[in-house]
């Protein structure tokens, strides 16, 4: 959640009144997002942790709990890095 690039989406058209719209998400860097998207009066927002396919386990974890944490979700790193 710190300063980051933009949040970029790809919203195809197409769907009409499906009640779907597929929606692409690209993130251009890593770390703890928070995404808030609306449609009409409907709004969702949500955290997410973002890695590349090269990361490490170690990282990826720690992005999972930096995401937690931030959330308000309380979470025990110690416990969590214990078997690493």
């Amino acid at each position: 959640m710190d300063q980051q690039p933009p949040l970029r989406a790809r919203i195809p058209d197409g769907y009409g009144d499906t009640g779907f719209q597929a929606t692409a998400l690209i993130f251009p860097t890593e770390g703890c997002w928070e995404v808030t998207g609306e449609v009409g009066d409907t709004r969702l927002t949500f955290l997410t942790p973002v890695v590349s396919s090269e990361s490490t386990i170690r990282f990826r974890s720690l992005a999972v709990c930096e995401c937690l944490l931030l959330s308000g979700i309380p979470v025990d790193v110690q416990t969590a890095f214990a078997e690493m």
